[in-house]
Parts: structure tokens; sequence; C-alpha cells
């Protein structure tokens, strides 16, 4: 998980998202994502803490997200739109239901046109990406140790791994 986004999908998502920006949008990339556990407001003291550690954006799923799609073996990248600039800017309004909710809806209008132009983008390209091998290296377990059960139902991620290495070398 050094690495949970896949840089091919990354710039593809940032360069569709350039041809969509307007004067009132804006793009950051990089940065580092803090998973919280939510729904929740930070309190002042916690949203200060974060910028200390040096925290760019505060979400709840893409650590969990990120890291099932490496299990699936499905490249990803993480497109975070900002709701809110949490209580630490004192030069704006303080968060509420209603303004996160209005930009929330506001977010998904235009998450909308950035995935079908990305989904356009990437169809087109159809790049291998490193993370649709990622199971390679990450099965620890031989196969034979593995319960038969459990085999079934991670079969659609592992038997081009496992079955290959049963098969008689020619």
């Amino acid at each position: 998980m050094a690495n949970p986004f896949c840089d091919i999908l990354s710039q593809t998502l940032s360069k569709e998202i350039e041809k969509l920006l307007t004067k009132d949008k804006k793009m950051h990339i990089g940065g580092t994502y803090l998973a919280m556990e939510g729904p929740a407001f930070s309190t002042r003291a916690e949203s200060n803490f974060y910028r200390d550690w040096g925290c760019s954006i505060i979400g709840m799923t893409n650590h969990t997200e990120a890291r099932l799609a490496k299990e699936a073996e499905i490249a990803y990248s993480s497109l975070s739109m900002v709701t809110d600039y949490d209580c630490w800017n004192q030069n704006c309004e303080n968060v509420s239901v209603e303004m996160v909710i209005e930009n929330l809806q506001e977010n998904a209008n235009f998450a909308k046109s950035i995935i079908s132009a990305v989904a356009k983008r990437v169809s087109s390209l159809r790049q291998p990406s490193s993370f649709h091998n990622t199971l390679k290296d990450a099965l620890v377990t031989q196969e034979e140790h593995v319960p038969d059960k459990t085999k079934s139902k991670i079969k659609l991620f592992t038997d081009k791994y496992w079955l290959k290495k049963n098969q008689p070398a020619h």
C-alpha cells in the first residue's frame, strides 16, 4: 500500500479534469489524505493537528476503497472534492450540514462529467497498469494451505497465479 493510487489513471484523471475546469474551480494534484471515521466534523484543535501533520484533505472512504481496489487488482485513483474547509480556516463561514450538502450536490454534478470523460478516455487507451497484477507478489500463503471454501471465494483474483504454479513445467 506504499503507493495506493495508480499513476497512469491519476494522470488520465488530471488531464481530463483540466479540460473541464472553469474559472470558479481549481484542481490540486498530490497531497496527503487523512482517513477519519465519520460522518463527523473536526474540532478546531483536531483540524489544526491534521494540518500540522501535513494533511491536505480529510475524508472517510479513500483508505478502504484504495485497499480493496488494490486487492482486487483494480487500478485506482482518487477524485477528492472539497465540501468545506473545516474549522481551521477562520476566513470562511462555519461548517454546517446545509453547506456540506449544497457543496456535495454541486460536486456530484461536476464529478459526473469528470467520470464520463475519464471513462471514455480510459476505454480508448486501455493502458496496462501494475495495479492489474498486485497479487502476483502478495500471495504469501501457499495454495495447499488455503481452505477450499476460502479458495472458492477468492478464485476470481487468485486462479491466474495459483493455476500457473500448479501446471507442470514443459
